[in-house]
């Protein structure tokens, strides 16, 4: 029960997958090329899903709600994010995880490549390296 990288799951078995109904994911990063920001730092999120061509990508960005409004701001966080299966953060508090977790987007703790990491969640490449 891992999710590849030697630490065990908290919830779930593995990694999870895109769904018809959730088929994106949701990134935090500094510079767009790692996941190094703590979910409370995002300002924007970077949203990754598959092109015509099935190829995941970089679809676009929005913005994350403004901090200092307690568990409202991740309620209106999993809002935001409704068409998103995952998000990829280098760390995040236990709430967030818990209420996005409640709200069907599992939070992957990861400070990996974003399009590596990405490409794992579709089903292609090797296994990223998270911690739970």
């Amino acid at each position: 029960t891992s999710c590849g990288c030697g630490s065990k799951a908290s919830v779930e078995v593995g990694l999870p997958k895109p769904s018809k109904e959730r088929p994106r994911v949701a990134v935090v990063s500094s510079g767009g090329m790692d996941v190094d920001l703590h979910l409370g730092q995002a300002k924007t999120i970077l949203i990754y899903g598959p092109r015509e061509d099935g190829l995941a990508c970089l679809l676009e960005t929005r913005q994350s709600p403004d901090p200092g409004s307690g568990e409202t701001r991740w309620e209106q966080l999993a809002d935001i994010l409704h068409d998103c299966f995952a998000l990829l953060a280098a760390s995040a508090g236990q709430r967030p995880r818990e209420v996005l977790g409640n709200r069907g987007i599992r939070v992957i703790l990861t400070e990996e490549n974003i399009e590596g990491t990405v490409e794992v969640l579709y089903g292609g490449g090797k296994q990223a390296k998270c911690k739970q």
